[in-house]
């Protein structure tokens, strides 16, 4: 498996794992050659900072997005696949996330049609119910593609690399990282006027059975209730990366 690395022109500079790769190098005379250095001061095949000469920090590396293994830092919730999963999907080609997703808008308007058959207006239980239904299925996708959207958009780059040794990645991990914080402070503002869109819409159509309050606050209650998750699966997903690197 190959593993290029980036130089911080973003240039390929050589062969190297992200998740080994040190920040100094050094003059090791029992190595005879020149190896990184760790955190404590001892070379990469374990002899003591005695043994090093000429220590100095290695020139920055930044690795392909798709190559090997993903890298812990990137086992995080992933804030803007939550709040834009549709669109976050498909510009990562991250299929089973668009599936999943154009699947909870598919089986809402399957139940109000089939509610609304003969013409007449839906008894409320109905309607609630088709509510319900419809925030559930987009709140499990949006929580499904915060926890693994990540992971899904690594494993389709690095099948793409794999078909050919000719392709490069389009791109560095650090590159993804600072475009997920971009994809996030644009997905809120346009997940609360969903929810202020949606407020609007359910009011008047819940008008007619004097519930016009209630529909206008469904929204807003389950999007604080995936929000709410969000917030705690993301929590775990940082305990875990910090134990993982303790």
């Amino acid at each position: 498996m190959r593993a290029h690395i980036f130089s911080t022109c973003g240039m390929y500079t050589g062969c190297a794992r992200r998740d080994t790769q040190l920040s100094r190098t050094g003059w090791c005379r029992e190595c005879g050659e020149r190896v990184q250095v760790d955190e404590h001061g001892s070379c990469q095949n374990g002899h003591g900072a005695e043994c090093l000469d000429a220590v100095q920090e290695a020139v920055p590396v930044q690795s392909g997005f798709g190559v090997g293994d993903m890298p812990r830092e990137l086992q995080q919730f992933n804030w803007g696949a939550f709040t834009l999963p549709l669109f976050w999907a498909l510009a990562y080609g991250a299929w089973p996330i668009v599936s999943l997703w154009l699947l909870s808008l598919a089986v809402p308007l399957l139940l109000a049609s089939m509610a609304g058959v003969d013409g007449a207006a839906p008894p409320l239980s109905t309607i609630v119910g088709i509510a319900i239904v419809a925030e559930v299925l987009s709140g499990i996708v949006r929580l499904w593609a915060g926890l693994n959207g990540n992971r899904t958009a690594w494993q389709r780059e690095r099948r793409r690399l794999e078909l050919s040794e000719s392709v490069e990645p389009r791109f560095t991990v650090e590159r993804f990282e600072g475009r997920q914080r971009t994809w996030a402070r644009f997905g809120w503002p346009v997940l609360v006027a969903a929810a202020f869109g949606t407020a609007y819409v359910n009011a008047a159509a819940w008008a007619q059975y004097d519930l016009s309050l209630a529909g206008a606050a469904e929204p807003f209650v389950w999007l604080t209730a995936q929000i709410l998750l969000g917030l705690w699966l993301a929590s775990k997903a940082r305990q875990e990366f910090a134990e993982s690197t303790a």
